[in-house]
């Protein structure tokens, strides 16, 4: 099922260790739960002040410059949604935005 993505050493470790984590944890018995998944409706899910990565983070590369990437996996990667400005925020109140500017 993934022969294709596992060419790449980096992406093949990665598979083998949530795979381990999925055999690891299909042994338990009790169910795993997401704590903030869980937590009442009641509770804040926002983190009560600044993270490590609050702040303004910015890429821009070309299609072409996408197109010579050697992390690509196949041609769909290169679409309109891939390559141009990018700018992600993290506000430090739980919330990101993204935006994207492509410039012909």
């Amino acid at each position: 099922m993934y022969d294709e993505i596992e060419k790449n050493p980096a992406t093949k470790t990665s598979i083998d260790a949530i795979e381990a984590l999925r055999d690891a944890s299909s042994s338990r018995s009790e169910a795993v739960e997401c704590p903030i998944a869980a937590a009442p409706a009641s509770a804040s899910a926002a983190p009560s002040g600044p993270t490590p990565i609050d702040g303004v983070w910015q890429a821009s590369f070309t299609e072409e410059e996408l197109a010579a990437s050697p992390s690509l996996y196949d041609a769909g990667e290169i679409n309109d949604g891939n390559w141009g400005d990018s700018t992600l925020t993290f506000d430090g109140a739980g919330r990101v935005t993204f935006e994207q500017t492509i410039r012909r």
